[in-house]
């Protein structure tokens, strides 16, 4: 799927606050669509957390104190204005109790 998608213009929309953390929130409907897909097909094999709808975001902080994380998300959203990226594919994670593993990248090929 990935190698006939084209790379997608994503909308950097905001600065969510997570809680212990913040992220930029992206929008596309192309990319929803393909999570929508990849989830269909795999329905069968994946956890109530990978079902959720998708929530495409950025990292920028996580695993801090709420405090911290609230400080940095004012920080952040006092001056933000909405900008464009470009996502160039997919990658695969896994998560075996410590830290995330890169597994393989899938690119954004198609025209």
């Amino acid at each position: 799927m990935a190698a006939a998608t084209p790379p997608l213009l994503l909308r950097v929309a905001g600065v969510r606050f997570l809680g212990q953390g913040v992220a930029y929130s992206l929008e596309n409907d192309q990319l929803r669509q393909l999570h929508w897909a990849l989830q269909t097909r795999w329905a069968a094999t994946l956890r109530p957390q990978d079902l959720q709808p998708l929530r495409p975001h950025i990292t920028v902080q996580n695993k801090v104190l709420p405090a911290v994380a609230r400080t940095l998300h004012e920080q952040l959203a006092a001056d933000f204005e909405p900008y464009d990226i470009t996502g160039t594919g997919l990658a695969l994670w896994a998560y075996r109790g410590g830290p995330w593993e890169a597994l393989e990248q899938f690119p954004f090929e198609g025209t």
